[in-house]
């Protein structure tokens, strides 16, 4: 088992908001009086008489020269803190030294190409204008597409998955989600008076990823509530062959989505958050249960009602699905788990590694 899964059994507190007023402070204490120093008494004091000093060595010695020290290097980015924009997240682990182990988002993406056809899981949310679009709690939907697609090709439902390789590789190291190494590219470009603002997520296991692109047209800053939203998401990685027939697991991870309730006042934001996956008894097919907890926004920081799905069947190659969710099982024995979802009001994509443990606190 990789060191990034065994990792993921280290759990770690959720975000918690404070409250209450602070106890009022005691007046300040007045500084004690300061007594008078009396006059000096007796005689004056001598003066004290100079000494001569040395004549200067015409000729030094040489002296050796200090040098000045070296500023301590810069990191490299897989190090930092996480992006600027959400470094204030509870959310948020920094990266230490186990980052370096787990490969790249780009390598996982070539080795995964190159083994064959990826199976890639696939939904849009939004403002888009394909045919039979359905609703899925207030949301405007494709249906889920569950098939072997690789970046590069092309399908019906989604706009970004013959440049998703492309988009994949303008992400930066943004920090750690229950050690789910998490990637973000953002933009904000003029547009006809107003702005168009561009965002991808994603995060990745040993086995499988999961990717968002978000689309928000006419918005006034970064955050703004957009006149037009697409989003899309993605879940790929190399199948698992089978499910374990006996016992009980869990996976611990990652989800990225963005609102699209448009009732709400962060509509077209983004959400992140942990995932959580369980299965009581392999010999139940139907006892898969599914949790997104922990979400807050990336604006304000602000939390997100917790998300879940129970009872959920899981298919002898390991796929599952169900109202609002669709994913797999990917690599050997199922150690990775990735999907996409929509339910809530949120729309997007999660993953998760298979580890030793109880879910995470909330």
């Amino acid at each position: 088992m990789s060191v990034a899964v065994l990792a993921g059994a280290m759990v770690l507190s959720g975000c918690k908001g404070g409250g209450g007023s602070s106890p009022a402070l005691p007046p300040p204490l007045e500084p004690p009086p300061q007594a008078e120093t009396p006059a000096p008494s007796g005689p004056e004091p001598a003066t004290p008489v100079q000494q001569p000093q040395p004549e200067p060595d015409p000729d030094p010695a040489p002296q050796p020269q200090t040098q000045p020290s070296s500023p301590a290097p810069t990191p490299p980015p897989s190090q930092h803190t996480g992006h600027p924009s959400l470094q204030n997240l509870q959310n948020i682990q920094n990266m230490p030294n186990w980052w370096h182990r787990r490969q790249s988002f780009e390598d996982l993406l070539a080795q995964i190409t190159a083994d064959g056809t990826p199976w890639t899981v696939l939904q849009a949310y939004g403002d888009f204008t394909f045919d039979n679009p359905i609703t899925v709690d207030g949301v405007k939907a494709t249906y889920t597409t569950s098939r072997r697609l690789a970046p590069g090709d092309s399908h019906g439902y989604v706009t970004r998955l013959p440049t998703l390789d492309d988009d994949i590789r303008l992400t930066e190291d943004a920090g750690a989600i229950l050690f789910i190494p998490i990637a973000r590219h953002h933009d904000l470009a003029d547009a006809n008076g107003k702005k168009d603002e561009t965002t991808y997520f994603g995060g990745w296991m040993d086995h499988s990823f999961f990717f968002v692109t978000n689309e928000a047209g006419g918005v006034d800053r970064a955050g703004g509530r957009p006149e037009t939203l697409l989003t899309e998401a993605y879940a790929m990685g190399d199948l698992g062959t089978s499910r374990p027939t006996s016992g009980r697991a869990s996976w611990l991870g990652a989800m990225v989505g963005v609102v699209h309730d448009k009732s709400s006042d962060r509509y077209g934001r983004a959400v992140v958050g942990k995932s959580y996956l369980n299965i009581s008894d392999f010999t139940d097919v139907n006892s898969l249960s599914v949790h997104l907890i922990n979400m807050v926004d990336t604006v304000e920081g602000r939390s997100w009602p917790d998300i879940s799905w129970e009872n959920v069947p899981v298919r002898s190659d390991g796929r599952f699905v169900t109202h609002g969710i669709q994913g797999s099982f990917y690599g050997p024995g199922g150690e990775d788990a990735a999907g996409v979802f929509v339910k809530g009001g949120l729309g997007g994509a999660f993953g998760a590694s298979r580890s030793i443990g109880t879910a995470p606190s909330d």
